[in-house]
């Protein structure tokens, strides 16, 4: 089923658990992570292999994807409310850890 509104069933009869201990990597904010997180899921958004032949509108829809994303974040050290109370990284993700900790520099791969 499509994206972000799909349900889970078929990866957990595909793959043989639950969605709690799959991690799911893509580079759309607004399907593959929000697909990730609605099924409980660890999401990792990575950048897109290539943008070569997106239509438009898909690059479109990735410019207001980011400026959501960069409103949404709270800048580090601002004194801005949290826009996301309550967050917190994934089960599996090890207590003390956050995002930040399973980033890659440029060029390590």
């Amino acid at each position: 089923s499509k994206k972000p509104a799909g349900g889970a069933a078929a990866l957990v009869d595909r793959f043989g658990c639950a969605t709690d201990e799959m991690v799911m990597i893509g580079d759309r904010y607004l399907t593959d992570v929000v697909y990730g997180n609605r099924h409980g899921m660890l999401t990792v958004r990575c950048a897109p292999f290539t943008e070569a032949g997106e239509s438009a509108s898909i690059r479109a829809a990735k410019t207001i994807e980011e400026i959501a994303v960069a409103w949404w974040r709270k800048p580090d050290g601002s004194k801005k409310p949290e826009r996301c109370p309550g967050k917190k990284p994934h089960e599996n993700v090890p207590e003390g850890k956050d995002a930040s900790h399973f980033v890659a520099s440029p060029g390590v791969w």
